[in-house]
């Protein structure tokens, strides 16, 4: 930078500081500030703080701790901006404890804590369940003179409304109104939420028809989050009655509104119901996303209507969206549903093929269903599969298998798998153990099965 040039001055590294942080690039930042020290320019206090505010923006806590330790040692005093950066990222890493000690910090440096010092430390402390103590500093702030805000009083009704402690919630709902604070549709919604949570419909209902008159009530996010307090019940021809009145009322469903629309109703097996919703949309001017088919998929296979989620498979593909493991899984295990195990591997294959490897869950659907069907080694085979890919098989897995054996009278097979077990480092477990040789008994081969397990307490 020096190099066949003016040298730079602070104010011009300042600007590139400024310019690095905003563009998320912490470590060019970082460079920077230490070059200003090579050159014997010293940073300032703007240039630290604004690195400091933007590591904490950008999550690099460990960063920042270092660079904040500089800022003390060098006597650069932080801001309310940049301190409230530091214990917003404490917050989230839940380190509530080191985030109190920031505040006292900035107290003792001078610097008063602003409304939305508290409310990052209020959301920190519903973070962790300590609803009592955010109560408190909601208190403490009022005291000290700092009014709290529509930010401060939806962090605490969010706390309250996650603890499913909705009274307290409108509690504070009230009181902002005595207070004369305007709600926002953050808090609307987040009260909304908890009263749908917290199992109270007529209640939720009741308050968001208290709200039609406002310009709050007619928006798609407050019918989404009733939509789907309904839906989560199973009632969904409530759910849809909200659906008609969006349209009656010029309001546009968005995908998250169909989605657990769509959801909702195959979760209570009307997956014909399910389907129209799924045909709505493209009236609506919006796209089937990756959520919308996979759940379908999953509902018309929950039906046994496996023909149908696999033709949709194949239009999600031809509409240009990529089928996940999700998708795989769930289609997977509709073929095992059915005993088209060969297709079900098929398709395992084909997943691979595209890049999506298969996880635990998506092997033990083929290998549940072999043991089932007593396809002894092929499900053999899936183990083996698994190990080849890397997978720690637990010994749930190797347990199905064994049993298997033992209910054939192949019980060398069962030693010898259990010896494979036992080499992968899956070692059986006593309550196993008892369970494996209740079978192991009906064949007189206790003595030789008994010399090979390695038992754990447990």
């Amino acid at each position: 930078m020096q190099e066949g040039g003016p040298r730079p001055n602070d104010r011009t590294y300042s600007i590139l500081i400024d310019s690095a942080f905003q563009s998320s690039m912490w470590e060019l930042g970082l460079i920077l500030i230490r070059e200003m020290l090579l050159i014997e320019l010293v940073p300032s206090p703007d240039a630290y703080n604004c690195s400091f505010a933007g590591l904490c923006n950008v999550g690099e806590m460990r960063a920042a701790a270092v660079l904040y330790s500089r800022m003390v040692k060098v006597g650069v005093k932080g801001n309310v901006v940049s301190y409230n950066g530091f214990i917003s990222g404490l917050c989230k890493e839940r380190k509530i404890e080191d985030a109190k000690v920031m505040l006292i910090e900035m107290s003792e440096m001078g610097i008063t804590p602003d409304a939305t010092t508290y409310a990052i430390l209020i959301h920190g402390l519903c973070l962790v369940g300590q609803i009592e103590d955010a109560e408190n500093m909601l208190q403490s702030m009022v005291q000290l003179g700092c009014a709290p805000n529509v930010v401060t009083y939806t962090a605490l009704i969010g706390g309250y409304c996650k603890e499913g402690r909705v009274e307290e919630a409108l509690r504070l709902f009230d009181e902002m109104s005595q207070q004369r604070i305007d709600p926002n549709e953050f808090t609307y919604c987040t009260l909304l939420d908890g009263l749908c949570k917290a199992g109270k419909l007529e209640k939720a209902l009741q308050f968001f028809r208290a709200l039609q008159d406002r310009e709050y009530g007619n928006h798609v996010v407050g019918y989404n989050t009733l939509i789907s307090g309904f839906c989560r019940v199973g009632y969904v021809d409530e759910a849809s009655r909200l659906f008609a009145e969006i349209i009656q009322r010029g309001c546009s469903p968005d995908t998250i509104t169909y989605n657990t629309l769509i959801d909702g109703f195959c979760k209570v097996g009307r997956v014909k119901d399910a389907y129209r919703f799924l045909l709505d949309m493209p009236k609506q001017g919006l796209r089937p996303n990756l959520i919308t088919y996979n759940t379908m998929m999953s509902g018309l296979i929950n039906m046994g209507c496996l023909e149908q989620a696999v033709h949709l498979k194949e239009e999600m593909v031809a509409k240009l969206v990529r089928p996940d493991l999700v998708t795989y899984t769930t289609l997977i295990n509709g073929m095992c549903q059915v005993g088209r195990f060969q297709e079900a591997e098929n398709l395992l294959d084909h997943m691979e093929d595209k890049g999506i490897e298969p996880d635990a869950i998506t092997y033990s659907c083929i290998l549940h269903f072999y043991c089932k069907k007593m396809q002894l080694q092929e499900a053999k085979g899936i183990i083996n599969r698994m190990r080849e890919r890397g997978f720690e098989a637990n010994f749930g897995v190797y347990s199905a298998l064994l049993q298997g054996f033992c209910r054939r009278g192949e019980v060398k097979e069962a030693i010898k798998l259990l010896n494979c077990a036992i080499l992968d480092g899956t070692t059986p477990s006593t309550i196993s153990v008892t369970h494996l040789l209740e079978y192991i008994c009906q064949f007189g081969l206790l003595d030789r099965f008994v010399d090979l397990l390695p038992i754990r307490a447990g």
